[in-house]
């Protein structure tokens, strides 16, 4: 299946009813696409829900409806994005949770109440001593009240730092002009559009603060302490603290994009790249994905939703043999070899075969004058996975292709089932004609078609 990554904003245009050729084409495919949400999407609406419950709700169900239930999640103990199913609702209630732990730990005194009479002991030390010193002097308390006086002072007042700039767009926006006055960039860089971290880490080469953002968000923590998800927020996020195509951040109550606004950006980047496409109409978020696919060699396709459909309508080339024959012949393959006098080639196709297969081996024999034609799908994205109805829904497709039923399909997916998770399953048939066989073997679905020599094209 192709998978599809909406932002918020294209949904909202599809519950309004404004992109009805997206719908249309979403209806007449049902086996052709997957449309994953993530925690973002849940987090984008999450402010309506004190003020709007009845519209929150609406949005959720909207969510599930056009997902369904397809989550893309990091999971933080494998150190990748994990496939699973839950409902909006669920992801809420997870969200939810993760900021009552959060407001419990910006409340020092309450987070850390059993250990005040440690405080007390380590306000009398000479180091914390001098610590509160060199506070004083250089980093001023966040609600101006005076000087440090004890050592739970000094964690209340960094948490409150941390939660303010959070939460206060002011504070975020002055943040964000200091760190620009430091890099001093070239004026207008924002519009740039090709090799733009190419050409930052160009302007930042030789300077202070360091020779590329790489350096810079490694310069105090080593990349081997960072995680895939947020060494890939940390460096989005820096692009907008230099000034590349920054969003603008107002005030929460005026209803526009706030600090978590921009983090939810950074989400649906990383999130869109386990997809084919990452489709939106943010004008800022659109050239930062970009960019960031650029440099971290993500094939994800981004697109506005006036372009997604001119681009993906040719890519629908169905089962079409006639398109792969002229791609062999009008081709370069990408790889090439020979094994036991048997030539293989790989080639990429300009679309998904099936709705999913995107390369494909010609193997040909000159004994036997027997052609394969070996049809995968690489996954250069953060995807190494694939859901359950994906694979169902591909296998279905296949065989309906080859004219096989449902029917058939019901007892082959009963073979797929008693397996464990990670297994390998092949299925041969020959229907007199030629030789078939579909292989799933964890995240990859392989299908393989043997043209007889009587039967060849």
């Amino acid at each position: 299946m192709i998978r599809l990554y909406l932002d918020s904003n294209i949904f909202t245009k599809l519950k309004n009813g404004s992109f009805p050729e997206l719908e249309d084409l979403l209806q007449s495919r049902p086996n052709s696409f997957v449309l994953p949400y993530s925690e973002a999407h849940v987090q984008d609406k999450k402010s309506s829900a004190d003020v709007a419950l009845d519209k929150f709700e609406e949005d959720l169900i909207l969510l599930d409806k056009y997902s369904k239930r397809h989550l893309l999640h990091f999971k933080k103990e494998q150190d990748c994005i994990f496939p699973y199913y839950a409902t909006t609702s669920e992801m809420y209630d997870t969200i939810k949770l993760n900021d009552e732990v959060w407001d419990d730990f910006s409340d020092i005194e309450g987070f850390f109440k059993s250990l005040i009479e440690d405080y007390e002991d380590l306000d009398e030390s000479g180091v914390i001593k001098k610590f509160k010193e060199v506070l004083n002097k250089q980093i001023p308390k966040a609600d101006g009240s005076g000087e440090y006086e004890s050592f739970s002072d000094i964690l209340q007042n960094g948490a409150d730092h941390i939660k303010e700039i959070r939460n206060n767009p002011t504070k975020y926006k002055e943040l964000r002009e200091t760190v620009r006055r430091e890099f001093r960039l070239t004026p207008n860089f924002g519009n740039w559009r090709e090799d733009i971290i190419k050409k930052i880490n160009g302007e930042l080469d030789g300077s202070k603060i360091g020779n590329s953002i790489h350096e810079i968000i490694t310069k105090n923590k080593k990349l081997e302490d960072f995680n895939q998800y947020d060494y890939f927020l940390t460096y989005f996020q820096t692009l907008d603290l230099i000034g590349y195509q920054s969003e603008k951040i107002r005030d929460k109550q005026n209803k526009k994009k706030g600090v978590l606004n921009h983090q939810c950006d950074a989400m649906h980047a990383y999130y869109a790249g386990a997809c084919d496409y990452f489709v939106t109409d943010d004008t800022k978020l659109y050239p930062k994905a970009k960019a960031m696919y650029e440099e971290f060699n993500v094939r994800t396709v981004v697109c506005s939703s006036k372009e997604i459909l001119d681009h993906l309508k040719p890519k629908l080339i169905g089962s079409n043999y006639e398109l792969i024959r002229e791609i062999i012949r009008e081709n370069k393959p990408t790889d090439t070899q020979i094994e036991d006098g048997i030539g293989k080639s790989m080639y990429r196709i300009n679309g998904f075969f099936l709705d999913y297969f995107t390369h494909f081996q010609l193997e040909s024999d000159p004994k036997t004058k027997v052609e394969k034609l070996m049809f995968t799908k690489l996954n250069l994205n953060y995807s190494d996975f694939i859901w359950y109805s994906e694979r169902d829904n591909i296998c279905k497709n296949v065989l309906n292709h080859l004219g096989y039923s449902d029917d058939v399909f019901d007892e082959y997916k009963k073979i797929f089932e008693s397996k464990d998770t990670l297994y390998q399953e092949q299925i041969v048939a020959n229907n007199g004609e030629q030789i078939w066989t579909l292989w799933y073997t964890g995240p990859q679905i392989i299908f393989t078609i043997i043209f007889l020599p009587e039967n060849k094209d």
